[in-house]
């Protein structure tokens, strides 16, 4: 009778250890569980934020690209302009050289 006692507390005691080993074994596996499906979504997060930069980058890059076209017309306008200004300046020169003389010879006239 002791002896089946001893054995029922020693079979009682390994089902016991069997259960809990069995209920630390699912929640080991849903932790598992739960940090895989973290993982999945840290990874989605991660390669949306990734297109997301991906797309900021070649809007930036369409940005500098039209600031080098803009600034390389603006350039090119600032060319003219100093062209057509000099012209300009040349043509006044050569107004105020013809009135000078037209002045001189009407004062030569005069005198």
């Amino acid at each position: 009778e002791r002896l089946t006692r001893r054995l029922e507390e020693v079979v009682t005691a390994a089902l016991e250890r069997d259960d809990a080993a069995e209920q630390a074994e699912r929640e080991l596996r849903e932790r598992l569980d739960e940090a895989m499906a973290d993982k999945e979504r840290m990874l989605k997060a991660m390669q949306r934020s990734a297109e997301e930069q991906s797309r900021e980058l070649r809007r930036a890059e369409e940005c500098v690209q039209r600031w080098r076209a803009a600034d390389s017309e603006h350039k090119e306008r600032i060319r003219a302009l100093q062209a057509v200004v000099q012209s300009m300046g040349s043509g006044v020169t050569a107004t105020q050289k013809i009135a000078t003389t037209a002045h001189q010879s009407r004062l030569d006239g005069i005198v």
